[in-house]
């Protein structure tokens, strides 16, 4: 078995993990930053039905110049990352959602992992911004 084929098989088991989790949460949109967060918030999102919000890194012009992908789409938002350490990367997406969406209210942090370290996920309630 490869090492992508075994990474695909894992992000299918977090995102039915991440459906479990987040199932009984009232939220219209998924927000990620980069494509570690793209890898999979995208497919949770599809998979969920909610919006998909890209928030892209200060100074990044990868694509596009926009600070925002899918602005003003969602309101009860919930950020999916996979490492928090000081809190800066959350701190700027939450900025940047507050400046770019209407009335946004950011519902909580999902931290998830894809390794086989066997590392918990969970979510964490940040209240409302």
């Amino acid at each position: 078995m490869t090492y992508l084929t075994l990474q695909g098989k894992q992000i299918k088991k977090e995102i039915a993990n991440a459906k479990s989790i987040l199932a009984d949460l009232n939220f219209d949109t998924i927000a990620v930053r980069g494509s570690s967060g793209l890898l999979f918030g995208a497919p949770l999102a599809m998979e969920m039905e909610k919006n998909l919000l890209l928030v892209r890194k200060e100074k990044e012009v990868s694509h596009s110049t926009t600070k925002v992908e899918g602005k003003g789409i969602g309101q009860r938002i919930i950020v999916v990352d996979d490492f928090v350490e000081t809190g800066k990367t959350l701190k700027a997406i939450e900025e940047a959602i507050i400046t770019y969406c209407q009335s946004p209210t950011i519902l909580g942090l999902y931290l998830y992992t894809i390794d086989s370290v066997g590392n918990k996920n969970r979510i964490e309630a940040l209240g409302e911004v």
